[in-house]
């Protein structure tokens, strides 16, 4: 988003504190397509005076987002007539000649003034159909308008390792994870699964995390060919226990990092009570999970403890009691 349009989608703006919208007293100049997140002195102060608004991004990109269309201005003509006046004696006479110049004087002046008429009909219904096509195009261009290119330092590409494209109005964030059940979970009694077991169920594949308008709208796990990866809580969509899905993000990296890691934390445990799929295509029969692992003890009775969201998962680390 570039400067000016963020400017105008202030003015569009429509919050409680705000209900006329915020006028911006600055002066962008040349600025106005350097991007609002950029080292721009201007963006700089335009990014404070969003920040000091409480204006979010959901609400800037609607903003961004409103059509606009100038008012209709009428095409309505005077109708065009014989009338005239004329000064005799100093005193001026209005006179109606339509009928004159229609029978007796010249037939072909009243065919004109008829001419004009009818043209200035055209016109009036020609800018109608005009104005109309206009609306039509103003809300094609909001359905199908291309998303705000997103930036990021390459730095936190690297660290948080994700790739981003994007569909139609959804950006979508995709990055590669390690899949590695580790315990299971009856009736509230945990085991922990086989070493073997462990072995054999752990996989690399790729979660998708889709967001549009600044909201979240869908989280998947992938096989490493994009399609739908299939486990014991998640068939033609995931099951996350009790994590809680935020309704809005907030446009870093590292938040989607940490909900990443927070949902894959809670995978390391099956639960054996809400299962989605109980044999899922290329996974183990989690009956058979069920016989060959160890009991722990009652879920509640053991020290939980508190996973570094900054870190990937280990394999032999415990992780998430109760959760899925």
């Amino acid at each position: 988003m570039n400067l000016q349009e963020t400017v105008n989608a202030l003015e569009r703006v429509r919050t409680e504190n705000y209900p006329e919208g915020i006028t911006v007293a600055i002066t962008l100049g040349e600025h106005s397509f350097c991007l609002l997140d950029s080292n721009c002195p201007i963006a700089i102060q335009l990014r404070k005076i969003v920040e000091e608004t409480g204006v979010t991004l959901p609400q800037l990109l609607e903003g961004l987002d409103f059509p606009t269309a100038p008012k209709l201005i009428s095409s309505d003509l005077p109708e065009i007539d014989g009338a005239v006046t004329i000064a005799i004696a100093g005193e001026r006479i209005e006179l109606d000649l339509s009928n004159v110049i229609k029978s007796q004087i010249r037939d072909s002046i009243w065919q004109k003034i008829q001419g004009v008429n009818d043209q200035a009909f055209r016109v009036k219904a020609l800018g109608d159909n005009l104005y109309t096509v206009y609306l039509r195009e103003i809300n094609k261009v909001r359905t199908n308008h291309a998303l705000p290119q997103l930036s990021f330092p390459i730095s936190e590409l690297i660290k948080y390792n994700f790739f981003i494209t994007a569909r139609e109005k959804t950006y979508i964030f995709v990055s590669p994870i390690r899949y590695h059940p580790e315990y299971i979970v009856n009736n509230g009694i945990r085991y922990e699964l086989s070493p073997k077991d462990k072995k054999e169920l752990e996989r690399d594949i790729y979660i998708q995390i889709s967001i549009a308008s600044g909201k979240f709208i869908s989280i998947l796990l992938l096989d490493n060919k994009g399609d739908k990866f299939h486990h014991y809580h998640g068939g033609g969509h995931d099951c996350w226990g009790t994590n809680k899905i935020p309704d809005f993000w907030d446009g870093t990296l590292k938040s989607l990092h940490n909900l990443k890691m927070s949902l894959m934390f809670s995978l390391t445990t099956i639960n054996y009570n809400s299962l989605m799929v109980r044999i899922p295509k290329g996974l183990t029969d989690v009956g058979e999970l069920l016989y060959r692992s160890t009991k722990l003890g009652r879920e509640g009775e053991i020290q939980e403890p508190v996973p570094d969201l900054n870190d990937e998962p280990s394999p032999t680390r415990r992780t998430h009691w109760g959760g899925r």
